[in-house]
């Protein structure tokens, strides 16, 4: 028998909650089993990297929730022969990270799915929440940044325009 300690193993990426996780081997290689079996790597719908299972059972769905978030949701066929399948899903840098992960891991087929998966996402625009600097270059810093509905806003920014219309009244 392996030591607790021995067997576990730190996977550097951030779970759904920002924080960084560990997890036992067993784990992950059950993971790698899984989705290379009833798993897909996708990037496509809506622009967003995903990956995703779906089952009869739900307590897969489940235990891949437990380790690495995401939400599952079931979907009843139109076919009533069918049965009802569950389906889980994971988006964004926690998919990413996954997919980073389990590359070694994974088939030829498999890791050419997550190459194209990660080719597209890493083609993707960066969105505003994630950019460390404003358009005119000011890093986002908590004394450079207040928050305004919702959005940041550069106090540095915000200066310059300031002092600017003060010019224009005066000069008016």
């Amino acid at each position: 028998m392996v030591p607790r300690d021995r067997e576990r193993l730190q996977i550097f990426f951030i779970k759904h909650r920002g924080c960084l996780m560990s997890m036992a081997m067993r784990d992950l290689y059950w993971t790698a089993g899984f989705l290379e079996g009833d798993g897909s790597f996708l990037f496509g719908k809506h622009e967003q990297l995903q990956v995703t299972a779906a089952q009869v059972q739900k307590w897969p769905l489940e235990r891949l929730q437990r380790l690495y978030g995401g939400s599952i949701s079931g979907h009843q066929p139109e076919n009533p022969k069918w049965s009802f399948v569950y389906r889980w899903i994971l988006t964004g840098p926690t998919a990413a990270g996954l997919m980073m992960t389990l590359y070694s891991l994974m088939s030829e087929h498999r890791r050419g799915q997550i190459k194209q998966a990660l080719a597209g996402w890493k083609t993707k625009p960066v969105s505003n929440g994630m950019k460390p600097a404003c358009p005119q270059g000011h890093a986002y810093t908590e004394e450079n940044t207040r928050l305004y509905r919702g959005s940041r806003r550069c106090r540095s920014c915000q200066r310059e325009r300031d002092n600017l219309r003060t010019v224009l009244r005066r000069a008016a």
